[in-house]
């Protein structure tokens, strides 16, 4: 079964994946953070919007690996212009890269 759910994390956080589960720890203070934990099997698209939003190398592989689209905002973003970045896996189709049928409609 494909993610069905998009995320944007619009503040301060720090991205792991562990055990099959995207963990965002979001900074609320500075010594203060809220955990969430989402099944890597429910993700379609992690959205991050913003500064200070950390995502290790690690776990984006395992994003690509599940198939789950990434997409960095900053400030040209939030200024009324086009996303910075774009991640997504790709797939081998007679012996060409593609991108994978991620990407939504309203991207291309």
């Amino acid at each position: 079964m494909e993610g069905f759910r998009i995320l944007e994390i619009t503040q301060p956080s720090e991205i792991h994946v562990t055990t099959n589960q995207l963990t965002v720890d979001q900074i609320i203070e500075p010594k203060k953070k809220r955990k969430i934990s989402i099944p890597l099997e429910d993700l379609e698209l992690l959205i991050c919007t913003g500064a200070n939003i950390r995502l290790s190398t690690m776990a984006l592989s395992v994003l690509s690996e599940n198939k789950i689209g990434v997409v960095y905002n900053g400030r040209q973003f939030l200024e009324g212009r086009q996303p910075n970045s774009f991640f997504f896996n790709f797939v081998m189709i007679s012996g060409r890269r593609c991108l994978c049928e991620l990407l939504p409609s309203s991207i291309l």
